[in-house]
This record gives structure tokens, sequence and C-alpha cells, in this order.
């Protein structure tokens, strides 16, 4: 009788130990499916975050990169009238604040034309009349005829700043400041020419031999290398027609008058 029970008892258990069994079973997932419901992920690996672009590669974003921001009016070598409206422009939008600056030739500054541009402007209108003391203080200094450039500077050190190339402030009336003539191929080109009494004129040595410049009465024998130049002044010489030649080449002449 007591076997009995005891081979009971023990069948009993099995059947309790075959059912809790079967029940864990069903209730855990297998590996690589996904619960009900959920969003996991296969084989342990971890997806991109709903929405996201991802980044598959692992490597960095490409920075955007901006072209330079150049001057691109006044050009290089123009001739602007003093107290007439002429254009300022660059490339293109900064996305920034800046200044325009008037400068010297030689880089230094003379004042400020405007003392804050917008983030979106790309140009600005200049009656080259005067120019400030400073982006704070508005006193005016006026504009004397000569040589200079256009700087613009930018808020934030993220843009250097930018000049144009030379020009030439000019009252009405006035004279270009320089007549250029060049001394090449054993001639002075051009060879017979008018200008107005004080405009200078650069005389520039484009041959790979040496020349003598010389002007009757006003200039002396004048030795100019290869790439040499001499500026002649006007203002000292009297209106009338004068020779030029050059001492070593009896074949290279030429005249300037002077009205």
């Amino acid at each position: 009788m007591k076997n009995k029970i005891l081979i009971i008892a023990g069948v009993v258990a099995l059947i309790v130990i075959a059912v809790l069994v079967l029940n864990w079973s069903k209730t855990m997932a297998p590996r690589g499916e996904v619960p009900a419901g959920g969003t996991g992920t296969t084989g342990g690996e971890q997806s991109a975050p709903t929405g996201g672009t991802g980044n598959t590669t692992g490597k960095s974003p490409t920075p955007i990169v901006k072209s330079a921001i150049t001057v691109t009016a006044p050009l290089a070598g123009a001739k602007w009238e003093i107290g007439k409206l002429n254009t300022i422009s660059w490339s293109r939008a900064a996305g920034v604040t800046g200044i325009i600056y008037l400068m010297s030739a030689a880089g230094q500054s003379i004042g400020v034309i405007l003392p804050t541009f917008g983030p979106d402007q790309t140009s600005y209108n200049w009656d080259t009349t005067y120019v400030s003391v400073s982006a704070t203080n508005a006193s005016r200094i006026n504009i004397t005829p000569g040589d200079y450039k256009i700087r613009l500077a930018f808020s934030g050190n993220n843009l250097p700043v930018t000049d144009s190339g030379v020009i030439t402030l000019l009252r009405s009336g006035t004279p270009e400041a320089v007549t250029t003539v060049l001394m090449q191929n054993y001639a002075f080109v051009p060879n017979n020419f008018t200008v107005s009494k004080g405009q200078k004129v650069t005389f520039t040595n484009k041959d790979s031999v040496q020349h003598h410049l010389a002007v009757t009465a006003i200039l002396n024998s004048m030795p100019l290398n290869p790439g040499e130049s001499y500026i002649l002044d006007t203002s000292s010489m009297k209106a009338g027609t004068y020779n030029i030649y050059c001492d070593l080449h009896p074949d290279m002449v030429g005249k300037i008058t002077v009205k």
C-alpha cells in the first residue's frame, strides 16, 4: 500500500513539472523574433532610431564649403568721379553684417564708407563725396583725388577682409592722373600724344635692353633698364610740343604735346 502511494505521488510530481515547463516555453519568444507590438532587433543588432537618417558608413558628413567673397566692383584701374554715385558690389551675400572701408592704395584706413551692411546685401551705392571717421563716429572726411582701395570687413572671425584693386578717384573735369607710354620694340607706344598740363606720364621700358629717355629742354638722358619706369610730371612744363627720344637708339623718337 505504501509503495502505491509513493508511485502515485511521483507521477503527479512529474505531471506538474511538465505543465510548468510547457507554460514557460510559450512565454519566451524565440531568438530573432519580435514580440507582438514591439520594435525589436534580430540577431542582437541595433536598428537606427525611428525617423533618423542613420550613418551607415561611420564617417562624418561632408561640410558645405562656400566660395570666398570678392569685390566685383570697382575693378582694378577704375576711375570714379568724386561726388557721383558709384556702385560697390561683392560676389555673394556674407550671411553676416559687415563694414565698408576706404583704404589708401598702400592699405592704410582713410575712413568708413558704410558702417553696417546687411547679411543678405551684395551692393551699395556710394556718392564718393566723403567717408565717416569710424563706424561709431559719423564726422565727415571729404574725399581728395588719389588712388584708393575698397575694403569689406565682416563681423565674426569666419570671413577674412577682402579688398578691391587700386582705383583712382578724380574731381569732375580732372584729366586722368597718369598716361602710360611703353618703350617697346625700339619705339615709343604711343609715339605722338597729347596731355593736359599737370598730368603725369609714365615711361616703361618693355624691351630687353637699356634705353636712355630724353625730353627736349626738360629731361636729359635718363637710363632705364628692362622693366624700369620713369614718371614725367608735366606741372612745370609750358604748353607746347616736345620731342622725346632715346640717346642710345637714334630711330627711337616721338612727340608729347602739353596743352
